[in-house]
């Protein structure tokens, strides 16, 4: 059974993924696309990155409560797509090392308030401090 805080972030996401498929058959002809059908593909791509996983990766629901929420927030859109995965997994083990209580708050499974979405976002602005450093 999924949480209500899952529940309420994959929704958003399903029509997002559906309308990126539809896109991309479109793209696949070859057809030039203008800048927003563009920045779209690019979202459905990182999404699809999200999204994908090694057997040997094993996430969480509050891991993927985080990610998937970011992505509604569109957090996502300076990262290179073949970047995604990379950048998700360093995030992730970033916000449990040292975002203790905010990754305790969003494993409680409730719908994420605004404040704790913004704790999240400012988390995030802080590691990708880190980030491109390296």
């Amino acid at each position: 059974a999924q949480t209500k805080a899952m529940r309420k972030t994959a929704g958003p996401l399903r029509v997002m993924l559906a309308q990126f498929r539809e896109k991309q058959s479109f793209a696949q002809f070859g057809s030039d696309v203008d800048e927003e059908t563009q920045n779209q593909l690019e979202r459905g791509q990182r999404l699809n990155q999200i999204l994908r996983q090694s057997p040997e990766e094993s996430r969480d629901s509050t891991a993927s409560i985080i990610l998937l929420t970011l992505a509604n927030l569109r957090a996502y859109k300076d990262v290179p797509v073949p970047n995604m995965r990379e950048f998700c997994r360093k995030l992730l083990t970033y916000l449990h090392q040292s975002e203790p209580e905010l990754w305790q708050k969003i494993g409680q499974g409730e719908i994420l308030s605004e404040e704790i979405k913004k704790e999240l976002v400012e988390a995030l602005e802080t590691f990708r401090l880190t980030w491109k450093r390296s």
